[in-house]
């Protein structure tokens, strides 16, 4: 389950922030078209345990991003499972100006780690994928 700031809303986010979200969301819809996901880089995220299990064994080091490229990693990997993992979005109101403290993130560097990280898995070494398609 994804929890989308598409489908739902966002307060307090700057203006870049937003920007790199958006721009997030036309590239990785371009590069997996038909998933129907709306928000890629959301950390709002809940996992069954047979999808845990599953990609686990698939991807038996989880990943290999580092920062908030992760979650995403994660997600895309999942699209190449076989079969292809179910990914569900419920819309979600996720309030910025809440938070406490400054963001820790480099907004070029991250956008620089999402590019990047969206065609290594895409066009990229095959991800391998230990079946489950029982």
């Amino acid at each position: 389950l994804i929890v989308s700031r598409f489908r739902g809303g966002v307060k307090g986010l700057p203006l870049l922030r937003r920007a790199l979200s958006l721009g997030a969301r036309f590239y990785y819809s371009l590069l997996y078209p038909g998933t129907g996901i709306t928000d890629w880089t959301t950390g709002w995220r809940v996992y069954s345990y047979s999808f845990l299990r599953r990609y686990w064994e698939a991807y038996p080091e989880l990943f290999q991003s580092e920062g908030f490229t992760a979650q995403t990693e994660i997600l895309l990997r999942a699209l190449q499972l076989n079969p292809r993992a179910r990914v569900v979005e419920e819309g979600g109101v996720i309030n910025y100006g809440r938070k406490r403290g400054r963001s820790k993130m480099r907004i070029l560097r991250t956008a620089y780690e999402y590019l990047n990280l969206g065609l290594k898995v895409r066009f990229g070494q095959p991800q391998r994928s230990k079946g489950w398609a029982r």
